[in-house]
């Protein structure tokens, strides 16, 4: 009986045995399955760590190239707004001159009119002293004389009498003229001028 317990208890340990190396194996297994797993989850988290920092340099070049052209925008804002600023000084300054010109040429319209005025009014006195001198001189009764002397010659009734003659015919034309109708031809008397002696 004791060889049969112990065979019992052999067989008992060899299953025992058994089960824990199927036991052991497939943890083993699982364990290797686990590390497989792992090996590619690591290499893909390596991939997919390469592929995030390729990405964020990516990003971080981006954002420092835009960097730089806000930068450069700023600074070539600034000098636009020095321009702006140089510019409105610069019209303020030409507002003034502009300002003082028109005052300046308004002050020197006023003197021209003033200056204007005073020489019209020694131009007329120079005018009417050169007539008075004329009238006054000996040249101007010549001519005078040459003029009027015909007319006169005969006395005053004659000139007279000559300017009325002469009315007489510039009235006759008038009266002519009156009765006109549109498309009839006036004939007007020619006579020819008499110079009276």
């Amino acid at each position: 009986m004791k060889v049969k317990e112990r065979k019992k208890w052999e067989d008992n340990l060899k299953e025992e045995e058994k089960r824990k190396r199927k036991i052991l194996h497939d943890e083993i297994a699982q364990l290797k399955k686990v590390q497989e797993l792992d090996r590619s989850t690591c290499q893909q988290l390596q991939e997919d760590i390469v592929d995030l920092r390729r990405e964020l340099q990516g990003k971080i070049n981006a954002e420092s190239r835009a960097t730089r052209e806000l930068n450069q925008v700023q600074i070539a804002r600034n000098s636009v707004e020095q321009i702006v600023t140089q510019q409105s000084e610069t019209i303020k300054e030409l507002l003034a001159i502009k300002r003082s010109l028109k005052e300046r040429l308004e002050d020197e319209k006023k003197k021209r009119k003033v200056l204007v005025g005073l020489l019209n009014e020694y131009n007329g006195r120079l005018k009417v002293n050169a007539i008075q001198e004329f009238i006054h001189s000996t040249k101007f009764k010549d001519v005078l004389a040459k003029v009027i002397g015909p007319w006169f010659k005969n006395g005053f009734n004659f000139c007279f009498a000559q300017v009325k003659d002469a009315m007489q015919r510039v009235e006759q034309n008038l009266s002519m003229l009156k009765g006109v109708n549109m498309g009839r031809k006036i004939d007007f008397p020619i006579e020819p001028y008499v110079a009276y002696p």
